[in-house]
């Protein structure tokens, strides 16, 4: 019985060596994989860069002259795809007032030029897409051309942007287009305003009837509008779209609103009264944080 029992033990105690042996041996395994899924960083001339599917992804670079970084179309052999990490010029790491980017880029990663010092870029007909952050907080930049490959544009991609009065889509491009500088997008049926360019000096706009969605972001940090007059056709209303409108206090939400995103109108503090319709079903986190609303009222079927 005492031989049992300790066979049972020895076998018990085995079983669960093994198990620590083959737990410890996945993790080595992930980490070894992890390892090796982190790619080489690689520097040419003024240029870093790293590899991905055979193509190059520009993580760094400096003009040759002080006035115009120009990125490449190949770097060592390679085609170059992208701007590949997020900060690749961010702030100081640009040298240069302008950026031409060359044919054969597709793409421009999450904050690729997030808080750069640029004042004008010239954007590859071959760009796909741009990344939220992308263009973020470039104090100088006053206007943009999104060519007609371009077919997707994140939320944000335009974010604090002072001096930014306009923003141009080439005409042939069948996701994006633009109304007086104003960015909107096509999905389906469906017209979404993407980005109102916070260099705008009107104090008042009226978003168009046909335009079902405001997306995040959208009007963020403006201070110059007092008033955005929002068709009924609007049914959304996304995260921190009219976020930090210091200026804005004629707004009346639209009949047929459905959703209100996380801290859509928070910190626009001028807004003092609001009507929330019948037809709202959804409002997200701190909405209305922080404003000083005197009247709130909800509308019949609330």
């Amino acid at each position: 019985t005492i031989y049992r029992e300790e066979n049972t033990m020895r076998k018990q105690l085995l079983s669960f060596a093994l198990l620590l042996c083959i737990i410890f041996g996945a993790f080595l395994q992930a980490g070894f994989a992890e390892e090796a899924e982190s790619p080489e960083l690689l520097y040419t001339g003024n240029f870093g860069y790293y590899l991905a599917d055979g193509k190059a992804y520009i993580f760094s670079g400096q003009s040759e002259d002080g006035t115009t970084l120009t990125i490449p179309q190949s770097i060592d052999g390679y085609e170059v795809a992208g701007i590949g990490t997020e900060g690749a010029f961010y702030s100081g790491s640009l040298d240069a007032p302008n950026v031409i980017i060359l044919e054969g880029v597709r793409r421009i990663s999450d904050g690729g030029f997030n808080n750069s010092t640029m004042g004008s870029i010239n954007l590859p007909e071959s760009l796909e897409s741009i990344g939220k952050d992308a263009f973020s907080g470039c104090e100088a930049l006053k206007t943009i051309r999104i060519p007609a490959a371009t077919k997707e544009i994140a939320p944000g991609a335009f974010l604090d942007c002072p001096a930014l009065i306009s923003i141009e889509v080439d005409e042939k491009n069948p996701e994006y287009f633009s109304v007086k500088g104003v960015l909107f997008s096509r999905e389906g049926g469906s017209v979404s305003l993407h980005s109102y360019p916070l260099g705008k000096k009107d104090k008042s706009y009226q978003v168009p009837k046909d335009v079902t969605a405001v997306l995040p972001y959208a009007f963020y940090y403006n201070g110059t509008l007092t008033g955005v007059k929002l068709p009924d056709t609007l049914t959304s209303i996304g995260d921190e779209a009219f976020n930090r409108c210091s200026s804005l206090s004629k707004l009346t939400l639209p009949k047929n609103l459905v959703h209100i995103g996380r801290e859509a109108f928070a910190y626009s503090s001028k807004i003092k009264q609001l009507t929330l319709p019948g037809t709202l079903k959804t409002i997200g986190d701190g909405a209305f944080a922080t404003l000083p609303l005197a009247k709130y009222e909800l509308a019949k079927g609330n």
